[in-house]
């Protein structure tokens, strides 16, 4: 008998503190979906640890020297026990019982996050020709997302969709199929989720995604709403900037820091306890010290990525 739903994450062993606090985090909100865990060469130790949550399973991912984000399709397609398959970015907590949340209005629709009008914007803003309206998606962007995905002449969507919560139906399983064979063929050479390189798909797996959502008749709708950003009690709260908590606290991200203390402190009194010492931005009794180098955390990130470029 198929289960309702299979929460599907993914990551780098890098991101194993991220699992380790989103799982926590369903655990302790009540969210009893089963997990499904799609890694390559994480320790036996980490994988202990999460399966101690209860029904956390594990995928070992086929070796890819592209971005982790490049096979989110090939992950939610490990998980066909299920009803329903949600991916979730797991550098992320829940807040509270979000298992009705991340399953979407019906059957033909996709729990996403749209972008607002003004968000989109904000995002496609330097690709706009100046021709053209400052609105939706660029001109030069929907040409090329339509020729790649050659199906639909007309875009079925005005603003774009984020890709940290993709909840969707079994019968679409050959959507997935179709993303991840599109990857394949447009993300050859993707080292980070930003490729600068490539205007239409410089968000590399929400890109592609967002081009087979405007053009793709496999495609399902998007939700009108997203829900997991509504209620404060219960959301799905993403550290979406770098650096992440587990290596130096995001000014951005200082708002979820009560949040993730709480969750830490409820996984090691339920003997969820981590293979290895807890990083010194999560040790609460480092809290002003963390407060105090936040500041610095956007310019440590910029310093990375220009580091990653060149070497």
């Amino acid at each position: 008998m198929l289960s309702k739903n299979t929460v599907v994450m993914a990551g780098s062993p890098d991101y194993a503190w991220g699992a380790w606090l989103c799982i926590a985090s369903m655990r302790k909100s009540g969210m009893n979906d089963p997990v499904l865990v799609c890694a390559n060469g994480w320790s036996s130790q980490w994988e202990k640890c999460l399966a101690s949550f209860g029904d956390v399973s594990f995928h070992e991912m086929p070796p890819d020297d592209r971005n982790v984000c490049c096979n989110k399709a090939h992950a939610m397609l490990q998980a066909d026990q299920s009803e329903y398959v949600t991916w979730v970015d797991c550098d992320a907590v829940f807040s509270g019982n979000c298992s009705s949340m991340l399953l979407p209005p019906d059957e033909d629709s996709v729990r996403i996050r749209r972008r607002s009008p003004q968000d989109n914007n904000k995002v496609m803003a330097r690709f706009y020709d100046e021709t053209e309206e400052k609105d939706g998606i660029p001109r030069a962007i929907l040409k090329r997302w339509q020729e790649d995905v050659n199906d639909l002449t007309s875009p079925r969507c005005k603003y774009a969709a984020t890709s940290g919560v993709i909840g969707l139906h079994r019968k679409y399983r050959p959507f997935l199929e179709l993303w991840h064979a599109q990857m394949i063929k447009i993300l050859i050479d993707t080292k980070d989720v930003v490729n600068t390189k490539d205007p239409s798909y410089f968000l590399t797996d929400e890109s592609v995604l967002n081009s087979l959502l405007f053009f793709s008749s496999k495609a399902p709708k998007m939700s009108e709403r997203y829900l997991l950003d509504e209620n404060p009690d219960a959301r799905y709260a993403h550290y979406s900037l770098s650096p992440k908590p587990w290596c130096m606290w995001h000014p951005i991200q200082l708002n979820k820091y009560d949040l993730t203390m709480n969750i830490i402190d409820w996984a090691l009194e339920h003997d969820h306890v981590p293979p290895f010492k807890l990083p010194f931005p999560l040790q609460k009794k480092n809290r002003s010290f963390v407060f105090r180098c936040a500041r610095v955390a956007p310019y440590y990130a910029k310093l990375r990525r220009l580091y990653k470029r060149f070497f």
